[in-house]
């Protein structure tokens, strides 16, 4: 309501299935109501991304109660469309024609324009599985996910694709963002293989900061080039060198990246280069198990009783929907006429993800040999007794300092929003003081 055309405005939670947007209703004044691409740019520079709404629907009016009070039930039902602010781009040919029909039917918006961009429309990494499957599907192009960092709207989809329709070039190296005076920071795919995980954390970072994924090629082809972590650390700083050909380096990892992240450190130290920064997000070192379902179910229960009544609840809320998250639905595979939609793709990364974790366990570096220092982030939503280790075991490993931060969040949500901020903010303070001993 501060933008000068708004009079009113309500936003909303709308859910479909397990998929959540929030939708801006407005009232304009007279002068009516702006294209939904500069409200974005509007709210960009007060908000974090989470918090700008998927879509926005013009009224004329906002309905009340008898009261007088916005009567948020009264509301129109949401269309899952952008609203027509705008005279959104238009397709102009058949292949971007293709394009917005896919997006369309993926983010269940009925249309896209042409410079529309895929995380603006509520779009996430799940949706872009869905997204990169129907394109593999009906068009025949088997894309890299990470091309939405490169390639967020349809027109640039588009131009990419003619540029090389012959022949889908790809690297795993990839510019998440590639602005910045700074040295970059180079974040390690986790067990799924793909980096669109990183985005949240580049944009939290401050924006002379360049952030580049690695990605692994196990994510196209379902299959490894190499079978250990320590020939794909090597794969990777290869392609590290080629942009960066000296030191020092700053290396991050979710989960299995961080375990990956590591002996990219071990390797640059074997050959006289340095780590200037170790960070891992929340994964237990080499060797250093997570313990079997008989003892995670004990520390929950002892967890459990240690909690005071206000606080059981909540848990056991919480665990309940976890564990139900987990449950195989039917189909568990999809069937025969839903198969052509996600069944390939999904299977690749499942693919990719059984092939990781091989690797991981079966990498046993040697103890003690790493002289450099580590930032361990800790998700808190973890229960204490799983581990005995507060570093999760990297105290053996670590020659130098292990910083443990603690992080709110479970595993896989401190890389999202709003926890996410926590991780940059440290981050940033330690890339900071790299930067002042390096002047």
């Amino acid at each position: 309501m501060q933008h000068p055309a708004i009079r009113e405005a309500v936003v909303i939670v709308q859910e479909r299935g397990n998929e959540k947007r929030l939708i801006a209703y407005l009232v304009a004044k007279e002068a009516g109501l702006p294209a939904a691409a500069g409200l974005r740019a509007s709210l960009k520079a007060t908000l974090p991304d989470y918090m700008i709404p998927a879509a926005f629907v013009a009224l004329d009016a906002l309905p009340l109660t008898a009261n007088g009070k916005i009567d948020r039930l009264a509301l129109p039902p949401p269309t899952w469309e952008q609203t027509p602010l705008e005279a959104a781009a238009l397709p102009t040919d058949e292949l971007t024609s293709q394009l917005a029909a896919l997006w369309a039917e993926t983010l269940q918006i009925p249309s896209i324009g042409m410079h529309d961009n895929f995380f603006d429309l509520g779009g996430h990494s799940l949706l872009a599985v869905r997204l990169f499957a129907h394109i593999e599907r009906q068009m025949g192009y088997k894309l890299p996910l990470a091309l939405l960092f490169q390639a967020p709207t349809v027109a640039e989809q588009a131009q990419y694709l003619r540029a090389n329709a012959s022949a889908i070039p790809w690297s795993a190296l990839v510019p998440i963002r590639s602005q910045g005076s700074r040295p970059p920071l180079y974040c390690v795919h986790a067990l799924g293989g793909n980096v669109l995980t990183y985005r949240a954390l580049a944009q939290a970072l401050n924006a002379e900061q360049p952030v580049y994924g690695l990605q692994s090629p196990a994510t196209l082809h379902g299959e490894l080039p190499f079978y250990s972590v320590e020939e794909m650390a090597a794969h990777y700083l290869t392609e590290v060198r080629r942009l960066q050909p000296a030191g020092p380096y700053h290396l991050c990892g979710l989960s299995y990246g961080g375990i990956v992240a590591f002996e990219m450190a071990r390797q640059l130290q074997a050959t006289g280069d340095r780590t200037a920064l170790l960070a891992v997000f929340d994964m237990t070192a080499p060797g250093h198990q997570q313990p079997g379902r008989f003892r995670r179910l004990s520390g929950h229960l002892r967890y459990y009783r240690a909690l005071d009544a206000a606080a059981r609840r909540p848990y056991l809320t919480d665990r309940l929907q976890k564990w139900n998250s987990r449950l195989p639905r039917k189909p568990l595979r999809p069937t025969a006429s839903a198969a052509s939609q996600e069944s390939a793709l999904s299977d690749t990364l499942e693919d990719a993800a059984r092939l990781h974790r091989h690797t991981w366990r079966t990498y046993r570096p040697p103890i003690g040999d790493y002289l450099g220092s580590l930032l361990l982030f800790r998700a808190t939503r973890t229960v204490p007794f799983y581990f005995d280790s507060p570093t999760l075991g990297w105290e053996n490993y670590i020659g130098g300092s292990v910083d443990v931060h603690n992080v709110p969040g479970d595993h896989l949500s401190i890389m999202e929003e709003p926890h996410i901020q926590e991780i940059a903010d440290r981050l940033q303070a330690q890339l900071q003081k790299m930067d002042l001993h390096r002047g």
